[in-house]
């Protein structure tokens, strides 16, 4: 679920020994009502049936209960930049594709 610019989230400031640490904090699971904190995951991106970037490390509010994914607007505007990049790629995967059979 893509959030708007400010909607879902607020932050937090933490001191600790290694000084002071901000964190996102996220409204509970619009779905199932669960926590939602901040993890990097890796978003499959996909243009139309041929078009498909794989990128990692992005910061996502993932709910612990049935792990739906939000991302803020931002982000998803920075993963359109990097999706179309001609920035040569870290990694190339070979990805296999299937078709279901349905009767």
């Amino acid at each position: 679920m893509i959030l708007p610019s400010g909607q879902s989230t607020g932050w937090t400031v933490t001191s600790g020994e290694g000084g002071d640490s901000v964190t996102r904090v996220y409204h509970r699971c619009h779905f199932c009502g669960g926590e939602v904190v901040e993890q990097r995951v890796t978003v499959d991106y996909r243009w139309g049936d041929t078009f498909l970037v794989v990128i990692r490390h992005v910061p996502a509010g993932v709910c612990q209960v049935c792990g739906e994914q939000y991302l803020k607007a931002e982000v998803v505007k920075e993963m359109e930049k990097v999706a179309h990049s001609q920035e040569e790629a870290k990694e190339v995967l070979r990805i296999p594709v299937r078709e279901l059979k349905v009767a």
